[in-house]
């Protein structure tokens, strides 16, 4: 499992292009929420990557170039990495 993080300015298209990279990278999306505040977008993603045709940073570097695109910030993080920080 990862997580996606993404958020930014609103604009139309922002959750069809994210999740277009998913599904043309076979990363099955296992949860969603997003919300709209006064014009800012936030969406997370958990998603299963066990099934991925291509390798995390490669994902990273797709979702960038949307990010670039659309002016957004989109952060893929494992979830050993959260793991990791709630075992203290």
């Amino acid at each position: 499992m990862a997580v996606v993080s993404v958020i930014g300015q609103d604009s139309v298209g922002i959750v069809a292009d994210v999740t277009r990279v998913l599904a043309d990278s076979s990363a099955n999306i296992e949860g969603m929420n997003q919300a709209i505040v006064t014009g800012y977008f936030a969406l997370i993603l958990t998603i299963d990557i066990s099934s991925m045709k291509i390798p995390l940073d490669r994902l990273q570097e797709l979702m960038n170039g949307i990010a670039e695109k659309k002016n957004l910030k989109i952060y893929i993080q494992h979830e050993n990495i959260f793991r990791s920080m709630n075992r203290i």
